[in-house]
């Protein structure tokens, strides 16, 4: 059984449990793993909060997602970066906005995402 606020649980293998929460539909129990692996203070912690936000667009609640999405790019996450950039130029939960999309994913590129890397190219810059 997976069980929540266990302290003694590392930011991976709370990521585990978050992974295995989504996986079986329970997304109040993937956000609240997610959560508490963004509470470790571990290396890369910032990664769970993309996390939420992906858990959160999954469910539809984009505007919620971007808000996540967000805060991991300002916290570092490269992968935050990336989706805070989709975010802008699709209109995902906040005003679609091509100047600030490119402004993120550049963001992202210079953070070491190979994604944006790639999709910067294929836009053209």
């Amino acid at each position: 059984m997976i069980q929540l606020d266990d302290k003694s649980k590392t930011m991976d293998e709370l990521f585990e449990l978050g992974y295995a929460a989504e996986d079986a539909g329970d997304f109040v129990k993937a956000i609240e793993f997610y959560r508490q692996a963004a509470n470790t203070g571990e290396a890369d912690c910032e990664h769970a909060l993309w996390r939420i936000g992906s858990v959160y667009e999954r469910q539809g609640d984009c505007q919620t997602a971007f808000k996540f999405y967000l805060e991991a790019a300002e916290k570092g996450s490269d992968d935050g970066m990336f989706f805070v950039g989709s975010c802008y130029e699709n209109g995902t939960g906040v005003e679609k906005n091509f100047d600030e999309a490119l402004k993120w994913y550049n963001k992202a590129a210079a953070a070491g995402n190979e994604i944006a890397e790639e999709y910067l190219e294929y836009l053209g810059y």
